[in-house]
């Protein structure tokens, strides 16, 4: 679910579309009021789409449109075509109607499609047509739908193909989930007929479900070959004269920009490739359920083709092959360079995956006659017999090695053990309440706060009552638990014990889900932990490793290098988070943090207002007067902690309080900063984020002049989850005691602690 930010920004951009250009800017500048950030964000989508050429050129476009609008007079049973006589009307679309007709020389049924005259009026047009149609007539292949004839007759232009008697990929995926061996059967014909095509050099350009046509007996044939040229030269532009105000033709605009490469989507020149890349959205849509980077509006799923990577098929289907994961994402790369460079490659490989797997199930069923036996000696043997299995075993997979690749010692094992499947459905399509509880549930738990804390964890319960075998919404009812014990309630520790339960619950359904090892992650980082730092790296490394596209695993990642002083790391971390999910709002402010870290505080204080102070009040207040007392401005940063003070007494972690003594330990008021330094603590035992508070104690006794007490503090915050090198080596709140031995001593304790982690190689 997009963040709040992204909605308005789709929202302006979208009203902003339908406007006449020169009314555009005002009501844009309007509609974002003083906000810049968000002014930016819509003018930054807007200059994108103004670099393209327009989606057709201009012909196209206004007879396109008004073919759509246009009346159709259906033709009647009996009409002739030469010696076609029309039977019944099978299909409509904006270039026509297509009629089953019966063909009187050959006596056999033939697909009639006639063009409408609007359409054929634009000499440009129907040449053009007339010379691809030329083109893929001379097709010759079984999984490529034959054009037989094209002509005119009373001034009427038709096209004459084979009939089909069958369904469109579209129709069949509307009713029901495809098996791998059938997606994998479907995409390798199309494979071979896009094959045939590009050896010929010709291009589709048009590759989708509807355009795909399935017989009973599962013998595919790929529609339309050349005609999508016509009506997809360019992408979707603004100007008034190329943009048609239509709802049903911006309708199939937006079904086919869905299909899109990049490149023709941007009206860049195209090749070869961009049918890969169509067709790799196809294969991705059968195993998925869904298209990679579909949105609710032509302009979010314009957004999600240039900028999003999809999610990856794991997500969607439990029994994607590795290989079949790897062979859809080559397929979608952005940069065509970086695809498939020809369809052949892509066809040779879906074949080996294919065959490997058709082995694998052979070998399946041979062995199970023997599964239940074996798996009786398993458990009953031990020592040497155990050795000899062993022996036995690598020995039958190195032959099976050297017949197929693919059959590892690791299948044999676990068709010895009975082969246990452990991965579940994971779609929550069939169970929309449940899906729509989850959504909600995932939108709240990230923003950090109490209130969106408490909404999620009452969405969530929800969502694992409606559908417990769902191994995602586990996963983040345990962030949502951990949340609450981390930040909000670190004394209840029921919270910390169902979180784990959680994710337990998570991992025993889907043992390799990226999400539930990102969680693993923030459930080891705290404070009853210690906060292990290495351990909860290699888990969101192993999140990354299984899904490189989780900006959240990414966010986390570079929070965690914030605190043990990687600061530049934590920088990429961050950015990549924000890059893959703009919406990620907590990744943007702790890319403030950094910056506040390396002394940057005018970047530090853009990144802060740009982040809504509700995701978490606590710690953007905390952050912000912290940076004011960093730039000297420490009147307008004691407004802000009396403000904070005032709508949450409570100040948990006591991390106002702190702030407080260091304002009045620099008025010279020791005292009073005393008696707040005690308040800080006593708010702040078990808080997950105690190890900031106690750093502004150590600076507060720093400003006090009390050298023991700081070194005292910055160990407390060093050892609790905070060994920032960097910050304690730069940060002029600690200079009045730089030249003390106790302080030099941590301080290269520190340094050696820092270099250890840069060695890592992990890190």
């Amino acid at each position: 679910m997009a963040n709040e930010n992204w909605q308005e920004v789709r929202e302006i951009f979208d009203v902003a579309l339908q406007k006449e250009p020169q009314a555009r800017q005002s009501y844009v500048l309007e509609a974002c009021g003083e906000d810049k950030i968000l002014l930016a964000e819509v003018e930054s989508l807007f200059s994108t789409f103004d670099k393209l050429d327009g989606f057709m050129d201009k012909p196209a476009v206004e007879v396109f449109a008004d073919v759509v609008e246009a009346e159709t007079k259906t033709l009647e049973k009996g009409k002739r075509f030469g010696h076609y006589e029309i039977i019944e009307q099978i299909g409509r679309g904006g270039m026509g109607e297509v009629y089953l007709a019966q063909d009187k020389k050959l006596a056999r049924k033939v697909a009639l499609k006639i063009l409408h005259e609007k359409f054929a009026q634009h000499e440009s047009n129907l040449q053009r047509f007339i010379s691809e149609a030329i083109a893929a007539s001379g097709l010759n292949h079984p999984n490529i739908l034959t054009i037989y004839e094209f002509g005119e007759s009373d001034g009427t232009h038709f096209i004459v193909s084979e009939f089909i008697n069958g369904k469109t990929l579209r129709e069949i995926l509307k009713v029901k989930s495809l098996k791998l061996s059938e997606a994998l059967d479907i995409s390798i014909q199309i494979a071979s007929a896009l094959l045939a095509a590009h050896e010929a050099h010709l291009i589709h350009r048009d590759i989708k479900p509807e355009n795909i046509i399935m017989r009973p007996d599962g013998f595919v044939k790929v529609l339309d070959f050349g005609l999508a040229k016509l009506v997809e030269q360019k992408p979707i532009g603004f100007e008034a004269s190329t943009v048609k105000q239509n709802q049903t033709a911006k309708g199939v605009i937006l079904g086919t920009i869905n299909y899109m490469s990049p490149e023709q989507a941007k009206g860049e020149r195209v090749d070869e490739r961009t049918d890969i890349f169509s067709f790799g959205v196809v294969l991705y849509e059968m195993i998925a359920g869904g298209t990679p980077f579909a949105g609710d509006s032509m302009s979010e799923t314009f957004a999600n083709l240039i900028n999003a990577e999809p999610q990856p098929l794991s997500r969607f289907s439990s029994n994607v092959p590795d290989e079949l994961e790897r062979i859809t994402a080559k397929t979608l790369r952005k940069k065509k360079d970086e695809r498939y460079q020809t369809i052949k490659d892509v066809l040779i490989d879906l074949k080996d995956l294919k065959e490997n797997l058709s082995f694998e199930e052979k070998l399946e069923r041979t062995a199970a006659p023997q599964v239940k036996n074996a798996t009786a000696i398993l458990q009953a043997t031990t020592g040497e017999a155990n050795k000899k299995t062993t022996e036995t075993q690598r020995s039958f997979s190195q032959k099976i090695k050297n017949r197929k690749l693919l059959v590892t010692f690791t299948v044999l094992v676990a068709l010895l053990a009975g082969a246990i499947v452990f991965y579940q459905y994971r779609n929550l399509n069939g169970s929309p309440s449940a899906r729509d509880l989850y959504l909600q549930g995932r939108f709240y738990s990230v923003r950090e706060n109490r209130a969106d804390n408490d909404k999620a964890i009452q969405l969530l319960e929800q969502a694992v009552a409606l559908y417990p075998n769902h191994a995602l919404t586990h996963a983040e009812l345990a962030r949502a638990y951990g949340t609450r014990y981390f930040q909000f309630e670190p004394h209840q520790k029921q919270w910390e014990e169902k979180s784990h339960v959680e994710l337990e619950k998570a991992f025993a359904l889907a043992p390799d889900l990226p999400e539930a090892h990102e969680v693993r992650g923030f459930l080891l980082w705290m404070p009853a932990k210690r906060f292990p730092h290495e351990q909860a790296v290699a888990a969101y490394h192993r999140a990354l490793a299984l899904n490189p596209n989780l900006d959240e695993a990414h966010h986390r990642l570079g929070m965690i290098y914030l605190h043990i002083g990687l600061l530049e790391e934590a920088l990429t971390e961050l950015r990549k988070a924000l890059e893959l999910n703009p919406g990620n709002t907590m990744a943007r402010y702790r890319i403030g943090i950094v910056l506040l870290h390396q002394g940057h505080y005018e970047e530090a204080l853009r990144a802060l207002k740009s982040t809504p102070p509700d995701f978490n009040p606590a710690i953007v207040g905390r952050d912000t007067v912290w940076l004011l007392i960093s730039v000297g401005r420490r009147e307008e940063a004691g407004e802000i902690i009396a403000e904070m003070l005032e709508k949450n007494p409570k100040d948990e972690g006591g991390q106002f309080a702190s702030f407080k003594a260091l304002l009045l330990a620099f008025a010279g008021d020791a005292n009073q900063a005393e008696r707040e330094i005690r308040d800080a603590l006593e708010k702040g035992k078990g808080f997950g984020h105690f190890h900031h508070t106690t750093y502004i104690i150590a600076c507060a006794y720093a400003a006090l002049n009390k050298p023991e007490e700081t070194v005292r503090f910055l160990q407390m915050a060093a050892e609790d989850g905070y060994p920032c090198y960097p910050l304690f080596e730069r940060d002029a709140n600690l200079d009045s005691i730089r030249q003390n031995p106790k302080f030099q001593s941590f301080l290269s304790a520190q340094k050696r602690q820092w270099e250890h982690y840069k060695s890592l190689p992990q890190l």
